[in-house]
């Protein structure tokens, strides 16, 4: 899922960073089993109508909107065929990143990770192109989220990573 341009998108309202961080957490709770991978989960959970992307789409359903913090949002459901659905979340973190500037951070890396562990999750940390660091893999039951971010302030120790997306599948057998 990219977020849209296309004036067929849903828009959704405006949300507090409290707001954004229930509906994501609704989504990881609600969301276990493979037969919960779906459009109508997706809408039933966060309170919002998606819509397809492009319009006519079978595919690719979505809804995007602002946060109070200057950040964007998109919630996703994607459906490649019956056994690769995934749902997704994205915040404008990715898009709008300045090295040379630290900007609020619509969900923080360690503020969800520390959580995802204290609920049950394992996880595992994902290296891209050149060994560096890009994303994490939580997994628990049948449920596996991989969350990708963007360092916010890479002068920082350790760098702040802000939330890029969040991918929610199953773990089939």
């Amino acid at each position: 899922m990219t977020p849209s341009t296309s004036a067929a998108t849903s828009r959704g309202p405006e949300l507090s960073a409290e707001e954004f961080d229930a509906k994501l957490f609704s989504l990881i709770q609600g969301i276990t089993q493979p037969e919960a991978l779906s459009k109508a989960t997706v809408e039933r959970l966060t309170g919002l109508s998606l819509s397809a992307t492009p319009p006519g789409s079978n595919k690719f359903w979505v809804v995007e909107g602002s946060i109070r913090n200057g950040d964007t949002y998109a919630f996703g459901f994607d459906e490649y065929s019956s056994g690769d659905r995934r749902v997704q979340i994205q915040t404008g973190s990715a898009q709008r990143y300045n090295p040379a500037k630290a900007q609020p951070c619509a969900l923080a890396f360690q503020a969800l990770h520390g959580r995802l562990k204290a609920m049950g999750y394992q996880d595992s940390e994902l290296f891209g192109p050149h060994g560096k660091p890009q994303a994490w893999q939580f997994w628990k039951g049948r449920q596996s989220l991989v969350i990708d971010y963007a360092y916010n302030d890479p002068a920082a120790a350790g760098g702040a990573r802000c939330i890029s997306n969040v991918m929610i599948e199953a773990i089939l057998d």
